[in-house]
């Protein structure tokens, strides 16, 4: 099975591989698991970085195939899973595989925020112009600097997903 997760660009994504390298601890270093963080979708590893604000500038997205520990993650309740890995299958930068990013930060997340904002219902009236009105005035991201740093945006995807975080999804 093919497992995501995000990781520092400077980090040799090989270094997975090796066994040694499979162990997950928590902050205070006392309890370790077996296997290396990843999630099982691409969307559940963009969620699981939005959920935590991290920061998504110099990283990278590795795809890789392995086996599941039998240890747990410690955020499995967020969709986090600890693998095994064996094979690096691909490595890619946020945005080539839809994560949308701007100055480090998820574009959902910013959206989500617009929508906190105005509330449910101008949210859900809300089209591809509107949101891009938003973007420029609260970030001033203009639409030449969008579609050059992400190719073509799925506008409604992009919607769809906000709706999603904010539990407005029908």
């Amino acid at each position: 099975m093919t497992y995501y997760r995000i990781q520092e660009a400077s980090r040799n994504p090989q270094e997975l591989l090796d066994p040694s390298n499979w162990r997950s601890t928590v902050w205070d270093g006392f309890d370790e698991r077996r296997g290396v963080s990843c999630c099982r979708t691409l969307r559940g590893l963009e969620r699981y970085f939005q959920s935590r604000g991290a920061d998504m500038n110099d990283v990278v997205v590795v795809a890789l195939e392995g086996e599941e520990s039998e240890d747990e993650d410690f955020d499995a309740d967020e969709g986090a899973v600890l693998v095994l890995p064996t094979e690096i299958v691909w490595v890619r930068r946020p945005q080539e595989v839809g994560i949308l990013t701007f100055a480090g930060r998820p574009l959902a997340e910013m959206l989500a925020e617009i929508a906190q904002d105005i509330g449910k219902e101008a949210w859900l009236g809300y089209g591809e112009a509107s949101v891009k009105d938003e973007l420029r005035i609260r970030y001033g991201l203009t639409q030449p600097l969008i579609e050059y740093n992400y190719g073509p945006v799925d506008w409604e995807d992009v919607i769809g997903q906000v709706d999603e975080v904010m539990g407005w999804a029908e």
